[in-house]
């Protein structure tokens, strides 16, 4: 029994020690009318040696990183059609942090199309708009026909 308590310590230690050298980076990523962005993208790109780490916020808007303690990383949250944002942080303990992205504000300009169909019916007449049917190689009206 003592040799099951003294294992059950020896785990418990050692979860906490590995929990320890981490940080979790937490928080909300909202639009500027305060709406949740669904499936908002978070990557935590290191300045140094360690691996890259990612989240993708869910349905109201919550994310959700573990970092490696005392390491540098960029955060870049992007979501389509909004400016995406980057900062740099050192991870050295837990952390709320919400963003609110804003909205690209470019428009399309105008398009025009002009088009001409090549037949045309008009009740019991057809016409044919023979420049539409011209492909270079007729030497006669009858192969444009």
């Amino acid at each position: 029994m003592l040799k099951k308590g003294l294992l059950f310590l020896f785990l418990t230690t050692k979860l906490c020690l590995l929990n320890a050298q981490e940080v979790l980076l937490k928080g909300k990523v909202t639009d500027t009318t305060a709406t949740p962005l669904v499936y908002a993208n978070i990557i935590a790109d290191p300045l140094e040696d360690v691996p890259v780490a990612f989240s993708i916020s869910d349905n109201i808007g919550h994310y959700e990183l573990k970092l490696k303690k005392n390491k540098s990383y960029r955060i870049t949250l992007s979501y389509l059609g909004y400016i995406s944002q980057s900062f740099e942080i050192i991870a050295q303990r837990n952390d709320e942090k919400n963003f609110e992205l804003t909205p690209v504000s470019e428009e399309l300009d105008e398009i025009v199309l002009k088009y001409t169909p090549p037949v045309i019916f008009k009740k019991d007449t057809i016409s044919y708009c023979t420049e539409a049917f011209i492909t270079g190689a007729e030497r006669k009206l009858r192969g444009i026909l």
